[in-house]
């Protein structure tokens, strides 16, 4: 039986540029990006702490948990926590108010006016 060179599976994040003009550090911008993903496809994110150690190789579950805390006090984040066939499982989302923020543009005289979108 021959095993493949390369058995993990190659797969892309959407990072929103928005998102990289914030300030986050890069894990920061992985974890709001992962969470964005499954919140356009109009489900929470349910990924564990383990979950994203593995997805970017991060070593330590107390720096993904300090990293999620953080997010969620400052408000790019919301957490909430559900039972599911008797386990307590994490739901992460975008607030409200972070997804309907309306992408910007500049006019023709440099200012920046907000697009409404169709």
């Amino acid at each position: 039986m021959q095993e493949s060179k390369n058995s993990q599976e190659t797969s892309f994040l959407k990072v929103d540029r928005h998102d990289m003009e914030k300030g986050f550090d890069p894990l920061e911008l992985l974890i709001i990006s992962e969470v964005k993903g499954w919140n356009r496809k109009g489900k929470p994110c349910f990924v564990s702490n383990n979950g994203f150690c593995k997805m970017f190789n991060v070593n330590s579950r107390n720096t993904i948990l300090k990293r999620i805390e953080s997010l969620v006090r400052n408000g790019h984040l919301t957490k909430e926590y559900k039972i599911i066939n008797g386990n307590k499982v994490r739901y992460l989302s975008i607030p409200p108010s972070s997804k309907n923020e309306l992408p910007s543009s500049k006019n023709d005289m440099g200012v920046v006016q907000k697009i409404a979108l169709p």
